[in-house]
């Protein structure tokens, strides 16, 4: 990978919220907002643009990579749920091929459409506004467990299994607000804040709680994003490996873009899955 400064590639100069001082357990409640305790550290953030040194990336290194990835599906609706099948099952393969993994399944049978906030759409999430990990080594296991009783599969008898995040931009380049990832070699752990996400109720249902992650602002963390992403690309990033559970996942966030003439509102679809190895 190129030093640390990487000052000879492309950046853009923008804003990222961090954890701040937060009393007690940290919670992110989408159910009843009240119970949420965030406290927020904005913060000024330079985004260095990896597409020239996308070939030198790693999923084992910065934990991310961009890839050439075409799908059948038509995501210009809304309601995913006509297309996951589709989405899920040829990104799937595509993963599976990549790694050389003995199994790829998905998360679940969701795909999440988010639209920035000039282009909102009633009933369709936004993009994250703080700079977070999705799993704790905890999670990743829970959602196994879950994935088993979903899926009538046996999952625990692999020796090794890896989260694995995927992240596609559909709307057209420019775009007004970008994916930005941390490269996770430059992740202290210390900095990292578990915190509960509360989807819905009742919290003890599978899939409808689990522990992620925050930070704490570090100025050695380096931040990236893919300039320009047409919808025949995929962002791939690790979110949990039992080879080295904390340190394998990039800090991930929504970076705006500012000063772009005729940047299109943002578009993306995401998907989860676990790959899993004998």
């Amino acid at each position: 990978m190129p030093d640390a400064s990487n000052l000879t590639l492309p950046y853009v100069d923008t804003w990222m919220n961090y954890a701040g001082d937060i009393k007690g357990r940290a919670r992110v409640d989408g159910e009843d907002w009240s119970r949420t305790n965030l406290v927020l550290d904005k913060r000024d953030v330079r985004i260095y643009d990896a597409r020239p040194i996308r070939n030198e990336l790693s999923l084992d290194r910065e934990g991310f990579i961009l890839i050439d990835s075409k799908t059948s599906a038509d995501y210009s609706q809304n309601d995913m749920r006509t297309i996951a099948d589709t989405y899920l099952g040829e990104v799937g393969a595509q993963l599976k091929r990549l790694t050389g993994a003995d199994l790829v399944v998905p998360q679940n049978t969701g795909l999440l459409k988010r639209y920035a906030e000039r282009a909102r759409v009633k009933g369709v999430a936004g993009p994250s506004r703080w700079a977070h990990m999705d799993y704790t080594d905890l999670s990743a296991h829970k959602w196994v467990d879950w994935i088993e009783g979903w899926q009538n599969l046996k999952l625990k008898q692999h020796s090794r299994f890896v989260v694995l995040q995927t992240w596609r931009c559909v709307s057209p380049p420019p775009q007004d607000n970008v994916f930005a990832l941390c490269d996770a070699s430059t992740i202290d752990g210390k900095d990292l804040i578990v915190f509960d996400a509360v989807m819905r109720e009742p919290i003890d249902k599978p899939g409808n709680s689990w522990e992620s992650q925050l930070c704490k602002y570090n100025p050695a963390m380096r931040w990236y994003y893919f300039s320009d992403m047409t919808p025949d690309e995929l962002i791939i990033f690790k979110a949990h490996d039992t080879k080295k559970p904390w340190s394998a996942q990039p800090l991930h966030n929504s970076a705006d873009i500012q000063g772009l003439p005729n940047a299109a509102p943002r578009a993306s679809i995401e998907a989860r899955f676990f790959a899993f190895w004998n």
